[in-house]
């Protein structure tokens, strides 16, 4: 008797072709399951953490050219780069009634930036005059400055990014005076480097920010702002 071959039934009325289609059509399923779960758990990710990334884009060259940082009270992650001796990146954000702003000063954990300790300053009305910086202050303003001491640092992995940081003095900052705000980031020992400046603690974040969270965070993990 003639054996039977993927033309004949098995079982049931499946083909041994038919049984095969079924088995890629499961593997592709499979496949297609994974890559799901991958993108929820990013995003996941991002919901937990709720920074919203900006980037720096062009170099700063002073105030009338600053990055505006929309909502000071939203959690942002401005990403940076002190590229040349006695540069400054500026930033701005406004208010018209009185915030607590929280900032935090981050530099990549690597062995490049182990002497990176850079500063930044709070500038705007009322605050206290702060003699000595090496960038000029309006004459109507004030600036509060958070220096980075040199010694150990607390480190911590972001999983938003897949980075290491060496953390930076947390602070909050009262500002009650309504007008423009900025904030400067510069180091004193003159030196080159990545960092990322937090702005903010109120998570806000929605669906149709998704798509453009997703892109900076491909953007972050693929190392192209990465100067180190």
């Amino acid at each position: 008797m003639r054996s039977q071959d993927c033309s004949m039934v098995l079982w049931g009325g499946i083909t041994c072709f038919s049984a095969y289609r079924v088995v890629v059509a499961a593997a592709l399923f499979v496949v297609a399951l994974i890559l799901l779960l991958s993108t929820l758990t990013m995003l996941a990710t991002v919901l937990v953490s709720a920074h919203k990334p900006v980037f720096e884009g062009v170099d700063t060259s002073g105030y009338s050219d600053a990055v505006q940082i929309p909502d000071p009270e939203v959690s942002w992650a401005i990403y940076g780069y002190i590229d040349s001796t006695g540069d400054a990146d500026y930033y701005y954000f406004d208010i018209d009634a009185p915030v607590d702003v929280y900032t935090e000063l981050l530099v990549p954990k690597k062995s490049v930036y182990d002497d990176f300790y850079p500063s930044y300053a709070i500038v705007g009305p009322k605050l206290p005059d702060s003699p000595g910086l090496p960038f000029e202050v309006p004459g109507s303003c004030g600036a509060v400055v958070v220096d980075s001491p040199p010694g150990d640092r607390e480190t911590f992995y972001e999983p938003f990014t897949g980075i290491n940081y060496y953390r930076g003095f947390r602070k909050h900052t009262l500002l009650s005076e309504p007008g423009r705000y900025y904030v400067v980031v510069y180091d004193r020992s003159h030196a080159s480097g990545d960092y990322v400046l937090a702005v903010g603690e109120k998570e806000s974040f929605g669906l149709r920010d998704i798509p453009g969270v997703v892109a900076d965070v491909l953007k972050i993990r693929s190392g192209s702002i990465d100067h180190s």
